[in-house]
């Protein structure tokens, strides 16, 4: 923010993305509705992915301890495999 009032002091308020206008009531401010949910990583991830996306009957979703990769390639080679089977 204060880099953004730097820039309008120096050149105006051409060309630059100001902040949005705070709501009038101090109370939306307070509230934790608006929070932003935590990232999904790791198991949390997989979980949901497993709950939302794939169909129990159609596809298994193994956890990357099962399938153990050693480095990189290991997973796209893994990937690429189970795509192509997915697609056929």
């Amino acid at each position: 923010m204060y880099n953004t009032l730097l820039a309008v002091r120096d050149n105006g308020p051409f060309g630059i993305n100001l902040p949005k206008k705070p709501p009038k009531d101090i109370k939306s401010l307070l509230d934790d509705s608006n929070r932003k949910a935590e990232p999904l990583l790791g198991i949390n991830s997989h979980n949901y992915l497993v709950l939302n996306i794939v169909e129990q009957n159609q596809v298994s979703c193994p956890l990357v301890s099962d399938v153990n990769p050693k480095k990189f390639e290991d997973v796209v080679d893994y990937l690429k495999k189970n795509m192509k089977e997915l697609n056929t």
